[in-house]
């Protein structure tokens, strides 16, 4: 039992953990009855008792970097089968959005419908139809729902970080587009929400440069203190606001 608990240790809630559970009825009641997912269905009880509590109690717990470092063990596994792309978008994808300040970020698509856009070009009036997605941004408030059409649609982690390996993302993307992200300089005590406009890639450093004028300067050893991927619960875990906008979701990855 020892080997085997070692064994799961290694192997569950990695790339593989689907299908580990499919290996036979037998493996898995083994692997439920584990200190490993005993570990498991007590953490998850620890943080719906910290997303129900006033955030004036919980406010600390969200600090602490124990809980969000244990979070992604149990759960970042989930960010591979959530960003595959089968050719059509359908609701409950979590998908790249592009929003109306123009920022690429993760979201949800809450619903999808045929909408009508009408156009009066050189004295003649003309419509067409097209395909409308209703986006939920995670990490951001519900009053920032709003509608793109399906060019302002990427599959998850084409435009905003890779959270299984952010500095090697930083680096190999060429592109130019902007996203968001969680930063936070080395003096400050709180991450906070930022638009990457640009990045200057200098030897072993990244230079990024926000909208508002920040520069965030990583490097290999320091890049999980600089920066985080957006997700309801990274920034349930990050931003220690007197409200929390988005506590009754539930955290996909």
């Amino acid at each position: 039992m020892d080997v085997n608990e070692i064994i799961y240790d290694f192997l569950l809630f990695s790339k593989n953990h689907n299908k580990f559970l499919c290996i036979s009825k037998q493996i898995n009641e083994e692997i439920k009855s584990s200190n490993i997912m005993k570990q498991y269905f007590l953490f998850n009880n620890r943080i719906n008792m910290i997303k129900e509590d006033e955030n004036y109690f919980n406010k600390f717990d969200r600090k602490n970097n124990k809980l969000f470092k244990l979070w992604k063990k149990y759960n970042l596994y989930k960010w591979y089968n959530v960003k595959k792309y089968n050719g059509l978008w359908k609701t409950g994808d979590i998908v790249d959005a592009y929003d109306f300040v123009k920022g690429w970020c993760p979201a949800k698509i809450l619903t999808h419908s045929i909408e009508k856009k009408s156009n009066y070009e050189n004295s003649k009036y003309s419509f067409e139809f097209y395909r409308a997605y209703e986006i939920l941004f995670l990490g951001w408030d519900d009053k920032f729902i709003e509608k793109v059409d399906i060019d302002k649609i990427a599959p998850l982690g084409k435009y905003t970080l890779d959270p299984y390996n952010i500095y090697d993302n930083l680096i190999k993307d060429a592109s130019h587009n902007s996203f968001w992200s969680l930063c936070k300089k080395k003096h400050e005590k709180e991450w906070n929400m930022h638009k990457i406009t640009d990045k200057i890639i200098d030897n072993n450093t990244i230079k990024l440069l926000t909208n508002l004028g920040d520069v965030f300067v990583i490097k290999k050893d320091n890049v999980h203190d600089v920066i985080r991927y957006i997700s309801d619960a990274s920034t349930f875990f990050s931003i220690n606001s007197d409200y929390c906008f988005f506590k009754r979701r539930s955290f996909t990855y």
